[in-house]
């Protein structure tokens, strides 16, 4: 039987996400937007990829009243709390753009998680890089590793703190998929400039340093450094034919991975959801960040 689902924002990454939950069977019902000049960019995408036109809505009671089986949410991360707060008193699944959410002051945010716990209610965040931990861990113990560097650089428009509070999300999942939770984050040191984020800091006696970039023309870049093991991601195709690799060029190992976002939206779908693990990178997130 087929889902039908509706998704808060449409943009690039939201368009992916209706991709691939159309690719999996699921029903677009209803897209909520921010804009009115928005209805006519959205309708013209919709009827050329998927063949036809939902429910376009700036009204927020419009599109919960829609039969919903669950919600993608994809609009900016300072609109996810409300959000998430209206799909949970719906009970509504919530297959959520990372980071679940964000907010300039850690005692608001602290505030935030503590009451989404509350809830108790259904979300997977899209952090689907760990699956490549997951696939490493079959060949490498991973967790015996004293050192991990985490370098991604991608073409996003966030600029200065904004872009460690895009990528940490992936960055704090990969180290707990990979050591665990229960450690400390000591001595700790960050940079910040206009598109660069780095940090460096020891975690269950792991050295730990992320750098990110987002440059709109800069070239892209994911790699996964554990002690001497170096692996980069290189992708292949579009769309349904989308496929990802890892490689260790030192030893010509490489390892094919299906599309992340497809796995996660499976996951998502036979309710594989990980509130608490989610909550807890949230609050890593937030000791790093904050740790300035």
């Amino acid at each position: 039987m087929s889902r039908s689902f509706g998704i808060i924002g449409l943009g690039n990454i939201g368009k992916v996400h209706v991709r691939v939950f159309k690719q999996l069977g699921c029903e677009l019902t209803a897209v909520l937007v921010s804009k009115e000049d928005s209805f006519g960019i959205v309708s013209e995408y919709l009827n050329s990829h998927v063949g036809k036109i939902p429910i376009i809505t700036l009204e927020t009671n419009e599109f919960f009243s829609q039969d919903l089986d669950f919600i993608v949410l994809a609009s900016p991360v300072d609109t996810h709390y409300e959000y998430l707060v209206k799909c949970f008193n719906l009970e509504l699944p919530v297959f959520c753009e990372k980071p679940l959410i964000w907010d300039t002051s850690p005692t608001n945010l602290k505030y935030k998680i503590k009451k989404l716990k509350s809830f108790n209610g259904k979300f997977l965040v899209n952090t689907a890089n760990t699956i490549f931990i997951d696939q490493l861990k079959e060949h490498f113990p991973l967790e015996n590793t004293r050192r991990f560097c985490f370098s991604f650089h991608t073409q996003g428009k966030h600029r200065g703190s904004s872009v460690a509070v895009d990528l940490l999300p992936h960055a704090t999942a990969l180290v707990t998929a990979t050591y665990g939770y229960g450690g400390k984050i000591n001595d700790f040191e960050s940079h910040t400039s206009n598109n660069n984020y780095s940090a460096s800091f020891n975690y269950k006696d792991k050295q730990i340093v992320f750098d990110f970039v987002e440059s709109s023309s800069g070239p892209k870049k994911m790699a996964l450094a554990f002690d001497e093991k170096i692996f980069e991601r290189q992708v292949s195709g579009t769309a349904e034919t989308y496929k990802v690799r890892l490689i260790e060029k030192s030893k010509n190992l490489s390892f094919e991975v299906d599309d992340p976002f497809l796995i996660y939206a499976k996951k998502f779908l036979a309710q594989e959801f990980q509130m608490n693990t989610d909550l807890k990178n949230l609050s890593m997130n937030a000791d790093i960040f904050f740790n300035e």
